[in-house]
């Protein structure tokens, strides 16, 4: 049996404005998942009597019997005069309207640095106007918070494909995020402070969260766990998910309110794991900025790798449908040669750069400027239809589309019922499972059909995704008739073949011509 041997914190703290004098001392021992139980934890009690440790261990959930134990702050999380001058400005109704205040003015004050990402302090983190990430948003949204007297839980999650990568692969950037959960009227929410979204029906007990984060540990802030800068924090997460079993996670479908808008919305379909090789998007960069843009525009892919650039594999580049470089020019990075054979663009000596074209059946994205800062405005200010751009392939330059032709795309079963009700008399057919990339012969075909069950284990071919965003619906069934960019383009989807094939027998007779 493996055991991660966990550091000993020893915490001596003064702590102001709400978060009382205090003094903790906690000892963790993490060991593997299927025989974890109780962490050892040496509970010193403060003046009035309050238990102040919550963090219990790793995969533990903490103590929800006393919602006020969570307006207590540790020494990264301190309320300073500062924050809780801040904290003034929002109303004291302690609900949905005074997060939605808190997000508003992150959203307005904080901007993308690039940085150490777990060893500052909310104070640090607020008057620098500064965040290298969302460790940097859920630090400053918890202080804030519980200077507004709004109970509030630090969560640290990794993601189910970095996971499943993490046991073939010592290599990548760590993908991970934070969330807060908050006690308003009465109830616990799940906060994400770095997208503005506040989830409902929020289960507390139930680990795995939506787009395929897993909750590792729940505390204060996170030097609870030890951990302190960058360097310390990764071999903790390697040694962690080294026999992490990720069946374990569930998508929990969480619908969400959007705290910018106001709207609610359905936080999707996290479809799957992910393998190593052929991913459907590898991003390079540092991590403020890749995780800006995955946040924004690939947050619903479940095969992707977040990099840094020396961490680019020639055979995963190789193999995989769309390669994003986020660079600036302030932090040094060297191109391998076989990428600038495929992004030239990047030795460039004009600023920006801004490219997102297809190339030999992949898309490429090059954005690069000169500093962070402006990477970061640029990432935010792109349109949300951004990677639905042009697929203009250079190297199909004039495509013909050929009339009477058809690609279905799916199992064979369903392809089957289709084909003899619908399309018997083309004379110019093709059958492909999803994973099965020809995206020249997709490019001349007038008419596209993508027939798909949530039971089947192929992935989507990004060129297909970009015509059909409706593949990503959590809403079931989904028929899209359609025609788009000059071709007519059919996606029916279910959550098994059954059913599918039933669907399939029930269109009308006429369907084709809609």
């Amino acid at each position: 049996m493996k055991h991660l041997l966990l550091v000993l914190i020893v915490l001596s703290l003064f702590l102001f404005s709400g978060c009382g004098l205090l003094q903790y001392f906690t000892v963790a021992e993490a060991v593997e998942q299927e025989t974890v139980e109780e962490s050892v934890v040496e509970k010193l009690k403060n003046s009035n009597g309050i238990e102040v440790p919550v963090f219990r261990g790793y995969f533990l959930n903490v103590d929800y019997s006393n919602p006020e134990l969570f307006l207590q702050c540790g020494p990264q999380t301190r309320i300073t005069d500062e924050i809780a001058a801040i904290a003034d400005q929002f109303n004291d109704k302690k609900d949905l309207s005074t997060i939605i205040e808190i997000y508003g003015w992150m959203m307005r004050n904080l901007r993308g640095v690039e940085g150490e990402k777990f060893g500052r302090t909310s104070h640090e983190i607020i008057t620098s106007g500064g965040v290298t990430g969302c460790t940097d948003y859920g630090l400053a949204f918890v202080s804030l918070a519980r200077a507004k007297g709004i109970p509030s839980v630090f969560i640290q999650t990794e993601r189910i494909d970095w996971i499943e990568a993490r046991k073939s692969s010592n290599s990548g950037m760590i993908v991970g995020h934070i969330l807060v959960e908050v006690f308003i009227e009465g109830k616990w929410y799940l906060v994400d402070s770095t997208s503005g979204r506040l989830y409902l029906n929020y289960d507390r007990n139930n680990f795995s969260l939506p787009d395929g984060y897993y909750v590792f540990a729940k505390s204060i802030e996170v030097w609870d766990l030890g951990v302190h800068n960058d360097k310390e924090m990764g071999p903790v997460m390697m040694d962690l998910f080294w026999i992490f079993d990720p069946s374990v996670y569930n998508n929990p479908g969480y619908d969400y309110i959007d705290l910018t808008t106001g709207e609610t919305k359905s936080s999707g379909v996290f479809t799957g794991h992910s393998t190593v090789m052929g991913s459907s998007a590898l991003i390079f960069g540092k991590q403020s900025p890749v995780e800006l843009f995955d946040d924004r525009f690939t947050a619903h892919l479940s095969n992707k790798r977040l990099l840094n650039l020396y961490f680019a594999d020639i055979d995963e580049v190789m193999s995989t449908q769309r390669i994003i470089v986020l660079h600036s020019l302030d932090q040094p990075a060297t191109m391998p040669d076989y990428m600038l054979s495929i992004i030239p663009e990047f030795s460039s000596s004009e600023t920006p750069v801004i490219l997102n074209e297809i190339r030999d059946g992949r898309r490429i994205v090059l954005i690069m400027t000169d500093t962070t800062d402006e990477l970061m405005k640029i990432i935010k200010e792109l349109p949300e239809d951004f990677l639905d751009g042009p697929l203009n392939d250079e190297n199909v330059p004039d495509v013909e589309i050929v009339n009477d032709s058809v690609l279905v795309y799916g199992m064979s079963n369903p392809v089957g019922v289709f084909e003899e009700r619908f399309i018997k008399g083309f004379s110019r057919k093709g059958f492909l499972s999803l994973g099965n990339s020809q995206y020249e012969r997709f490019l001349e075909t007038e008419l596209v059909v993508v027939l798909y069950s949530l039971d089947y284990p192929d992935k989507m071919p990004f060129y297909i995704e970009e015509y059909l965003p409706e593949f990503s619906s959590s809403e079931l069934p989904v028929i899209v008739n359609e025609w788009r960019e000059g071709k007519q383009i059919i996606l029916i989807k279910t959550s098994t073949e059954a059913e599918l094939i039933d669907l399939i027998g029930q269109l009308p007779d006429d369907f084709l011509l809609r």
